[in-house]
């Protein structure tokens, strides 16, 4: 994923690791990306779009994106460079590496 332009992020909040790439050079839009085990000894790859950072003080939640032409792009890149050719649904890419 760092070869993608990704990157790391560890969140000690959530225990859960994930990676991003900011569109610009601010932190927001940028993909999100968090990689999990799939069938078949593959992965599954949720892809969205952070549009800005949380903006009521305490929250977590952010105004994300899951479906757009932008991320339909963003995923087929993650495939190309992956060498797979697997289908793309509503933000979530299912590859089998």
């Amino acid at each position: 994923m760092r070869q993608l332009g990704y990157i790391f992020i560890d969140d000690r909040r959530t225990g859960k690791q994930s990676y991003v790439r900011p569109i610009y050079r601010e932190h927001y839009p940028r993909f999100h990306v968090y990689v999990s085990s799939g069938s078949n000894g593959g992965y599954l790859f949720d892809i969205h779009l952070d549009q800005k950072q949380s903006s009521y003080e305490g929250s977590h939640m952010h105004n994300a994106e899951y479906d757009s032409p932008l991320l339909a792009t963003e995923a087929q890149r993650i495939k190309q460079a992956l060498g797979t050719s697997d289908s793309t649904s509503s933000g979530i890419t299912r590859l089998s590496l």
